[in-house]
């Protein structure tokens, strides 16, 4: 420990069981344990100092070592029930490994389990994590596959002296109507499994420059791409992002909604419990209340350039219908300027030119 070498000889996990349950109010068990709890702004109120409070650079590792040996989890089970839904996934026969000779070595983490009754194994590769923790460049690569879904990447990362992203990343969705039902939240009865998805990236980096080359979504009524760049090495960071696409009919993928709290709960009368909502709402936005009524703070956005065009046929999703939809915004120098050539909405067609 004086030296901040951390070395694990020997860690398992044997028949580690969770049960995690979501009841009708749609309240989690989980809930409430404070893991996800924010710190006061500014630090505040007692709480711990960070790296920079105690002068230290962002860039420095706590730990100048770490060293895994036998580190797994053998025959681990989760059992997930949501009464709001009523989907139940149950994990069983959940075997991981991890090794790590050192900090600067390859991280490997592997294994498999069951989940509903169907096969998923992981495979998971870093070939340093001090590298890439320290903001070098580090190769990262992954593969999750079950019979209905694959999902990999084979990424080149690194942070400093600029962000850089070099790679490819995938998702392949055998049946969505399958997956849904293996999910146990199938599609609404009689609707048709619109059927396989590929959802694809390519990224390169160009001197500062992080490009997104092309992003491809592909299905039944899916059809969309996407390219575009980010540039944070200046004083304003530079962002461009053109989306492309025919009409994108969402509802045919999406299993109806869970009845939650909401729609159990008793109906108010007008104003009811406004004063109540907008007390709470400020410490509880965590828990998906409503949307705050505070003005958004965007400063920020004064010292950003951006140049963003979407072109987009139309969109069907919870129940509504919008499009063509053409917008083009551009952001210079705190100057904003908006303009909606086109927006199909309600059976009329909506044009807006906004420079602010």
């Amino acid at each position: 420990l004086i030296a901040r070498s951390v070395e694990i000889d020997r860690l398992v996990l044997e028949d580690l069981a969770l049960n995690l349950r979501v009841n009708e109010a749609g309240q989690a068990n989980w809930a409430g344990s404070g893991i996800a709890k924010s710190r006061p702004a500014g630090g505040g109120g007692g709480g711990k100092a960070s790296a920079q409070d105690k002068g230290g650079e962002m860039g420095e590792l706590p730990i100048s070592n770490l060293v895994l040996g036998d580190v797994r989890l053998s025959d681990g089970r989760v059992s997930y029930k949501d009464a709001t839904s009523g989907q139940a996934i149950a994990v069983s026969n959940a075997d991981f490994k991890a090794s790590l000779p050192g900090l600067a070595d390859r991280f490997d983490l592997n294994g498999g389990m069951v989940v509903n009754e169907q096969q998923v194994t992981l495979d998971f590769a870093l070939d340093s994590p001090e590298a890439l923790l320290s903001g070098e460049a580090a190769s990262l690569k992954s593969d999750l596959a079950s019979p209905l879904l694959m999902l990999g990447s084979d990424l080149r990362l690194q942070s400093k002296p600029q962000a850089a992203v070099d790679g490819t990343a995938k998702l392949d969705i055998v049946s969505m109507g399958e997956l849904l039902d293996w999910l146990q939240r199938p599609l609404p009865a009689g609707q048709k499994d619109p059927g396989s998805v590929a959802l694809a990236a390519t990224f390169k980096t160009e001197g500062a420059k992080v490009v997104l080359e092309e992003a491809t979504l592909s299905g039944e009524d899916l059809d969309a791409k996407a390219s575009g760049s980010f540039d944070g090495s200046g004083d304003a960071p530079k962002i461009s992002l053109l989306v492309e696409s025919g009409d994108l009919n969402i509802d045919r993928y999406l299993p109806p909604a869970a009845d939650g709290a909401v729609s159990k709960a008793p109906r108010r009368r007008h104003g009811e419990g406004a004063a109540k909502r907008a007390a709470t709402q400020e410490n509880d936005g965590d828990k998906g209340g409503a949307i705050s009524d505070k003005p958004f703070d965007l400063a920020a956005l004064r010292h950003v350039e951006a140049d963003i065009r979407l072109a987009i046929g139309g969109v069907k999703a919870a129940g509504y219908a919008v499009g063509p939809i053409d917008l083009t915004t551009t952001m210079k120098d705190g100057l904003l300027n908006a303009e909606l050539a086109k927006l199909a909405l309600y059976g009329g067609d909506v044009t807006v030119s906004y420079t602010h």
